[in-house]
């Protein structure tokens, strides 16, 4: 979990950046690498979604991010 947490954390600084791309990596390879307190990683990924979604609302890339937080 800290090592999935510590991958997401440049996340969201990617996002407040403008840095879709790099903000949308970082959070699933977080969310690959998590195998323990997925609940509480899942919290913290779907706050970045959100985010993202406020900030780009039409962009297709965020489907991706999407459909990989539905998976896991």
């Amino acid at each position: 979990m800290r090592i999935s947490k510590r991958r997401l954390t440049p996340g969201f600084t990617a996002a407040r950046e403008g840095d879709l791309d790099q903000a949308v990596d970082l959070a699933l390879n977080a969310l690959r690498a998590g195998r323990q307190s997925r609940v509480h990683l899942r919290m913290i990924t779907n706050e970045l979604n959100q985010g993202l979604r406020s900030r780009y609302p039409s962009e297709p890339l965020l489907h991706d991010f999407v459909e990989a937080l539905r998976a896991n």
